[in-house]
């Protein structure tokens, strides 16, 4: 059903914003933030709305931690290998342990260049962490978790399904 949200953060570098329920919540599952780095060449999934006009679950797609900067060395953001859809974006990136190392970021044309269909970008779990921190006195701590072991994909589907859910913004 319809949950009313309040933006509690919304910060433009990042591109990350933060929801606050109006009351509070029970949900299925949250976000445990990966507490240390994920190395380059893991196997990463992100959960999202791919086909919101067609499906009422989040899908899961799954691809590669290509770095853990972007293309101009920022390492607040993660360069992904993953042929996400539009609709995944905002999406939690969870690596081999049901992590989340990041949150994936619109695909957005930079001066004129388009990049290949494969090439997406998140922000670092870590950016996230510090913008929860500072609106812990909210309610809204991070859940950092070390990572168990890598899961199977199933199990990683699971956990993506069972903390994404789909956001409509109205003025």
């Amino acid at each position: 059903g319809d949950v009313e949200m309040t933006l509690a953060v919304d910060d433009a570098e990042s591109g990350v914003a933060i929801l606050a329920p109006v009351t509070a919540l029970a949900p299925i599952g949250f976000a445990r933030l990966r507490d240390s780095s994920t190395a380059p060449g893991g196997e990463i999934a992100v959960a999202g709305y791919s086909y919101p006009d067609t499906l009422t679950e989040p899908v899961l797609t799954f691809g590669t931690l290509a770095d853990t900067k972007d293309l101009e060395g920022n390492a607040a953001r993660e360069r992904l290998a993953i042929r996400a859809l539009d609709g995944d974006a905002g999406g939690p990136v969870l690596d081999a342990t049901g992590r989340v190392i990041g949150m994936l970021l619109p695909k957005v044309s930079q001066d004129g260049r388009v990049l290949p269909g494969d090439v997406s970008f998140a922000a670092d779990a870590e950016v996230i962490r510090r913008l929860l921190d500072s609106t812990a006195a909210a309610g809204a701590a991070p859940a950092a978790a070390p990572a168990p072991g890598a899961m199977a994909a199933e199990d990683i589907a699971r956990i993506g399904r069972d903390m994404t859910v789909e956001v409509d913004c109205w003025e």
